[in-house]
């Protein structure tokens, strides 16, 4: 009709422009945590330094590794599927299974809470919270393990209850072992050194921290 009125077509930003605009901002954090880091780590005396930055690394290294996995998963699906490879019936994987994409934003998540808990530890302590420096691995872990078992559908509630029962399975082996149960228990027993020798690392500091310096040097001088 003559007169009618035409609504305007809003123009939606094109994708090129979304992920840049998303790696700017992610560039932009990453210098931010970077930037409150080093100057936390500065505030430190040059002893105590040192054993801080060993004890973050104890406390976040873990969690690297697993974003790290992640991200390399997803590159492998991505090349799965570039090279039409049926990666689904290969890994006999349920239908619900995460494709690349939403997998790098998983990791891409993860990338992001890690490092905010690790900047706002370092704040933190080098501000003489250290009550509150404490709790931030613990309310780091704590967080990621609600979610993780969490029964409200967000946050790709079928993916994560399919893992949740591949690692019951490998934990309880009282069925039949699929092949998922087998590639997962695998990347776990490459993964277990790597947490092991954390684990005796982060003992060794908690002894020196309690025990004094040179104990600890002469009992591993002596191993």
């Amino acid at each position: 009709m003559k007169g009618a009125s035409v609504p305007a077509v809003v123009g939606m930003p094109s994708p090129l422009f979304l992920w840049r605009f998303k790696a700017i901002l992610f560039l932009l954090w990453g210098l931010c945590c970077c930037k409150i880091g080093w100057d936390s780590v500065m505030r430190m005396s040059a002893d105590l330094r040192d054993l801080f930055l060993y004890e973050v690394f104890l406390y976040y290294n873990p969690l690297f590794l697993v974003a790290l996995m992640i991200w390399l998963w997803g590159v492998n699906l991505w090349v799965f599927a570039q090279s039409s490879v049926n990666y689904v019936k290969v890994f006999d994987l349920a239908q619900t299974h995460l494709s690349h994409r939403e997998i790098w934003r998983c990791a891409t998540w993860l990338t992001l809470i890690v490092p905010t808990s690790m900047t706002a530890y370092l704040y933190l302590y080098s501000h003489g919270e250290v009550s509150l420096a404490a709790s931030q691995p613990v309310l780091l872990y704590a967080i990621l393990l609600i979610v993780l078992l969490s029964p409200f559908d967000m946050f790709y509630l079928s993916s994560r209850f399919y893992f949740l029962r591949t690692m019951l399975r490998i934990v309880l082996p009282l069925q039949a072992i699929t092949f998922p149960d087998f590639f997962l228990a695998d990347i776990f027993t490459s993964m277990s050194k790597i947490w092991n020798v954390q684990f005796a690392a982060w003992s060794i500091v908690r002894w020196r921290q309690l025990l004094g310096l040179k104990l600890i040097q002469f009992v591993v001088a002596t191993l």
